[in-house]
């Protein structure tokens, strides 16, 4: 079984699939069509009763889009707050909304500000943010006493400005800056897409030993289309998902139809899911984020936090 429901610390939500942004290497920005959905806030509180709430860790963390966005955000985090959730996190580029709003937040969650560079160059990968309206967000968060973490992905065009960062940061009062290497493909100037045939590379993945990373940190996600998937990979995978719309039917994991319990006792979740990583027919998401050779445990080891 992948994960029962007494297993399972906490969870990802995409509560929207809009964003303010614009990144060159985002599943948004690379779909060739993509459904605008927002989570209905009243769908939200049936699914996530006080059962399913407790204790557990909640991270608006979407592939998509960027929480803050969703007009009724507060009210979500609010809803977990209120049924005792353990800990609230919300993952943001932090160009949305007001200072006055950011204050509100910070009554009640965590944030960690995604900000890869400084003035002169988070623009170049966060495209359609702004530098001024970020810096006055994250100062109204931090001022009203929230918590925040400064997430910083290197690119070759922001990297010499690792320790100026740094010293901002800490300026700034975050509690921590983490230096992330990235596997987005992105090099200002330059098209960095892999053309390699994608029948070839369904041989390859099938040699890779997979250790999932999701299961061994006891989490699953919720996309923006009111599913429940073992993790945001799986949520944005076009390989994953058009295999499983030959071998399920595609309401399998859908919330408004099946509790949390129910969907992680179908077969996805309770068989055939595990079992295909130890087959010769292992699923995309799989086999790309994590094997043991390049996926996202290997990636991680490079990351480096500085806690102030």
């Amino acid at each position: 079984m992948y994960l029962s429901l007494d297993e399972i610390t906490g969870y990802e939500l995409e509560i929207t699939s809009r964003c303010n942004a614009n990144c060159p290497d985002c599943s948004r920005t690379t779909k060739k069509t993509l459904e605008l959905r927002n989570i209905q806030l009243d769908d939200f509180k049936n699914w996530f009763t006080k059962k399913y709430v407790k204790n557990q860790i909640f991270d608006f963390c979407g592939t998509l889009g960027d929480a803050s966005v969703h007009k009724d955000c507060l009210q979500f985090v609010e809803h977990l707050r209120n049924n005792d959730a353990k800990t609230i996190s919300v993952v943001t580029n932090g160009s949305t909304r007001t200072p006055d709003w950011w204050k509100d937040l910070a009554k009640m969650s965590d944030v960690v500000f995604s900000i890869d560079g400084l003035e002169d160059t988070n623009h170049i990968y966060r495209k359609r943010t702004n530098w001024n309206k970020i810096m006055e967000n994250v100062s109204a968060f931090i001022d009203a006493g929230g918590i925040a973490t400064w997430e910083y992905l290197i690119f070759d065009h922001n990297e010499h400005q690792i320790e100026e960062a740094r010293a901002l940061a800490k300026k700034l009062k975050f509690s921590e800056i983490i230096f992330k290497k990235t596997a987005r493909r992105f090099v200002l100037g330059k098209d960095t897409r892999s053309y390699e045939s994608a029948r070839n590379f369904e041989k390859i993945i099938q040699t890779y030993e997979i250790q999932c990373k999701w299961k061994k940190d006891l989490r699953v996600f919720v996309s923006a289309y009111d599913k429940l998937w073992p993790c945001c990979h799986w949520a944005t995978s076009g390989q994953g998902i058009a295999r499983l719309e030959g071998e399920y039917d595609m309401n399998f994991n859908n919330l408004n139809q099946y509790s949390i319990e129910e969907i992680l006792n179908s077969n996805f979740f309770k068989n055939d899911l595990e079992a295909s990583w130890e087959s010769q027919n292992k699923y995309w998401p799989c086999a790309l984020k994590c094997n043991v050779k390049t996926g996202n445990i290997e990636w991680r080891k490079n990351d480096r936090a500085v806690a102030f």
